[in-house]
């Protein structure tokens, strides 16, 4: 897609599960015939906006906070399907789920070994955006979770 047809094009967005409902139009006008024709207003869950709005609207609806997790939701979401961009380094690990909710965006797991066990995050992320990726200073200021409180070698 060229950064014109991300300014420019129209589209016909479901904004509460943020779905594309018809292809893109070049010409506002024609979009609103087109929703016009099949009794849909721009009202409701229903709005017109550029491929650059659509994005937007994306990264705020699915972009989370981190969110501290279990040593078994951890285990679980490595073993379920092969990670991608599985990275370790030091006393930091992280990977990716290999399946997107949309687009780029994803779900991101770490791990950080610690004195007397391990703290785990989750965070949906922008796989294009390292600054929505986990960070060691996401881990600041958590403590063990009961059951998380095993060898740092795990």
């Amino acid at each position: 897609m060229t950064e014109e047809q991300e300014k420019n094009e129209i589209l016909v967005v479901n904004t509460k599960m943020l779905y594309l409902l018809c292809y893109p139009f070049t010409d506002r006008e024609a979009a609103i015939e087109s929703c016009r024709k099949a009794n849909i207003e721009e009202k409701d869950d229903y709005k017109l906006m550029t491929w650059a709005e659509f994005f937007q609207a994306q990264r705020e609806k699915y972009i989370t906070p981190p969110k501290q997790i279990d040593r078994a939701e951890w285990w679980d979401k490595l073993e379920v399907l092969p990670p991608e961009n599985w990275q370790r380094g030091g006393s930091f690990e992280h990977f990716r789920m290999m399946e997107y909710w949309t687009g780029t965006i994803t779900n991101q797991y770490a791990k950080l070994r610690c004195a007397g066990g391990c703290l785990y995050l989750s965070k949906m992320i922008d796989t294009t955006d390292e600054s929505t990726w986990i960070k060691l200073e996401d881990f600041d200021g958590l403590k063990l979770l009961p059951g998380d409180e095993h060898e740092a070698t795990d």
